[in-house]
């Protein structure tokens, strides 16, 4: 097998900064098609006389549905078969459904379209975090998972630009057939320039033990580390934070400040997107550099990151000009950008090669489909039951319960710091390599 990884090391058959674009722009490209459907809500809602807790239902518990329920059996296929043809079908798959969203004509159909969306998307996550970590060795992974959840904020940048002009000059039907076309062309991309690297292919002395572990065996051997098992808690907690804000902040500036498309595509659309870019990047070089000394660093880092985004949530809510308000959402995501690559990576690294697609699939599924869809639909609900009293001002109450899990998640990276240095060394001596970060 060492023979075997050193002659793939000598061809390099695809770059692994060249293969880190591409699993990024796929990521973007999954998260742009998330933001269309969140920003152009209440346009949505009023064509189709909806509720708001409809409208949050569709946004999370429609999408994740099918996207959580095939993530795992996806996962269980690329660690067996060739990754990159997954990824390029669910590409194709979740594009033309977002393209098609914009010709449905009652809620039915969208819902379908919705579920067709998580469905494709099902087939990106995991095994793109599979594939980057054999391109790259786990003294790299804080840094490049760090850039690949950058397209996170990639995304949302997009999103906001193409959901704001696009529907506020053509209509919201318009804004998913411009964000649909991209992923067709890049799934062809992806397909024609870039190849399925060896499993294990990162590792120094790894010796692949097989592919064909039990699915039980499987599950055992990820959740025995305690820092993968916090860092799931946490990590999920974040998504929820994460969906909570990105499914009602436009909806919360056009209620509260009364933005418009324009304003919110450029203005929060540049804000998030720049924010949130310079908190991925900062948090995985911190990570990267700080965790060289000190093994603790890798999540403590996050876990203050998190205060952080918790107490500035707070400038966001309930600041009394739209000025504040923004600056506060700016702060907020950029904090909280902090530890999504890092927690894709530390769970990569504390896991064997053969199971580490199955554990960026469980870590992906509690996600989307506690994160996601709890973080989409509990506001939702809120503002509903709230709006007899507060009116207008529901949705500024409902979003505190975001502030609340924010704090809680810290509170659990802080937890899972204690325990990541003992799980790092243990599955490094099962290699026989000494652990860098």
């Amino acid at each position: 097998m060492n023979s075997e990884i050193s002659q793939h090391k000598r061809l390099s058959r695809t770059k692994p900064n060249y293969a880190l674009l591409l699993l990024t722009l796929v990521f973007a490209l999954g998260l742009l098609d998330r933001v269309i459907f969140n920003v152009l809500l209440d346009p949505i809602r009023e064509e189709f006389h909806l509720s708001d807790t409809i409208m949050g239902l569709l946004s999370g518990f429609a999408f994740v549905a099918f996207y959580s329920a095939m993530t795992f059996p996806i996962a269980r296929l690329a660690d067996r078969y060739n990754r990159r043809n997954i990824i390029v079908t669910g590409l194709t798959i979740w594009s033309a459904m977002t393209a098609f969203s914009g010709l449905v004509t009652n809620i039915l159909q969208l819902t379908i379209a919705r579920i067709l969306v998580g469905f494709g998307e099902s087939m990106g996550s995991a095994p793109g975090h599979s594939l980057l970590s054999d391109f790259f060795p786990k003294h790299e992974r804080p840094k490049a998972f760090s850039i690949y959840s950058g397209g996170l904020h990639l995304g949302i940048l997009l999103g906001y630009i193409i959901a704001g002009l696009i529907g506020q000059m053509l209509g919201w039907r318009y804004a998913f057939f411009f964000a649909g076309v991209p992923g067709l062309l890049l799934a062809l991309i992806i397909r024609l320039t870039m190849k399925e690297p060896i499993r294990g292919s990162s590792e120094e002395h790894y010796e692949l033990k097989g592919l064909k572990i039990p699915l039980r065996t499987a599950v055992k051997d990820i959740f025995r580390q305690p820092s993968y098992r916090l860092v799931l808690i946490a990590t999920t907690m974040g998504a929820f934070v994460i969906y909570a804000f990105s499914t009602w902040e436009a909806t919360f500036l056009r209620r509260i400040y009364h933005f418009d498309g324009i304003q919110i595509g450029l203005i929060v659309g540049t804000v998030k997107g720049g924010t949130g870019l310079a908190g991925a990047f900062l948090g995985g070089w911190l990570c990267n550099t700080c965790g060289k000394k000190n093994y603790r660093y890798i999540l403590q880092i996050p876990a203050i990151a998190t205060f952080l985004c918790a107490a500035s949530s707070l400038i966001f809510l309930f600041s009394d000009n739209s000025t504040m308000a923004i600056i506060g959402l700016g702060i907020t995501t950029f904090f909280l950008a902090f530890h999504i690559g890092v927690a894709w990576g530390v769970a990569q690294t504390v896991t064997r090669v053969e199971v580490r697609t199955l554990a960026a699939a469980i870590l992906t599924i509690s996600c989307n489909l506690i994160g996601h869809g709890l973080g989409s639909s509990v506001p939702g609900f809120f503002n509903d039951l709230l709006s007899e009293t507060y009116h207008v001002n529901a949705i500024r109450y409902s979003l505190l319960s975001a502030t609340g899990v924010a704090l809680l998640s810290g509170l659990i990276y802080w937890r899972a710091s204690h325990h990541i240095e003992k799980d790092i060394n243990s599955l490094s001596e099962q290699r026989k390599v000494t652990p860098t970060f």
